[in-house]
């Protein structure tokens, strides 16, 4: 890849000093040598100086028989930084704060949650995280959130 189309500052922050490009894949390889990819290193959330992958959160939510969908994103916080909020499409609203205390560690689960019809996708089908971001955003047509720590 020689760089980004018409984009010369995203082709030189992707770019390493030895002239590779970068991704911004995160990933780890286990004992037995398999790669496993954990995120992308421009989504993760950090909160209260704790580093949080999006991905992990998301699969914890999947684990729930009634979240069809989630997709978890950061939001600005004045007093975190960035608080963890996911948009989830959803079939029984009341058990979602039951499942996250029991499948993630209280620091990663979302304070904030909006429920949706669909989540916003480009047309290869990923999903537009900063469209998401932007539901959390306070001002006119903003989705109001609720808590998912009750």
């Amino acid at each position: 890849m020689n760089g980004y189309w018409d984009d010369p500052e995203a082709t030189v922050a992707s770019t390493t000093p030895d002239g590779f490009f970068s991704a911004g894949d995160l990933a780890v390889i286990d004992d037995e040598g398999y790669l496993f990819i954990v995120d992308r290193k421009h989504d993760v959330i950090i909160t209260g100086g704790l580093n949080i992958y999006p991905r992990e959160v998301e699969e914890a939510l999947h684990g729930h028989p009634d979240i069809l969908e989630a997709a978890v994103v950061g939001v600005p916080s004045t007093e975190w930084g960035e608080q963890i909020a996911a948009a989830v499409v959803l079939l029984d609203e009341t058990a979602l704060a039951v499942h996250c205390r029991q499948s993630i560690a209280e620091f990663k689960a979302p304070r904030l949650y909006a429920t949706v019809n669909s989540l916003p996708r480009n047309p290869s089908g990923k999903v537009l995280k900063p469209e998401i971001q932007n539901l959390f955003r306070t001002g006119p047509g903003a989705i109001e959130a609720s808590s998912c720590s009750n």
